[in-house]
């Protein structure tokens, strides 16, 4: 299982946008973090992520139910 946490760090959505080579991640911890629904768009290709956490972000539920569209079997937790 690859794992990559990122909680409590200073990544912001561009920072994102470096994580989409990682093809092979499955779970993604971004709690307490500035990220945004825009940074969420960077995710979208990596269909082998099945836990996403966003506790703590600026994610909107209107971002969040966009990313389960695309990332129907993830399981994303947020506040």
């Amino acid at each position: 299982m690859q794992i990559l946490v990122l909680q409590d760090t200073g990544i912001t959505d561009a920072g994102l946008i470096h994580l989409q080579e990682l093809t092979e991640l499955q779970t993604l911890y971004l709690g307490n973090t500035k990220i945004t629904d825009a940074g969420l768009v960077h995710l979208k290709s990596l269909k082998g992520l099945r836990d996403i956490e966003l506790y703590g972000t600026k994610t909107t539920r209107a971002g969040i139910e966009e990313l389960r569209k695309k990332l129907p079997s993830a399981i994303i937790e947020h506040d």
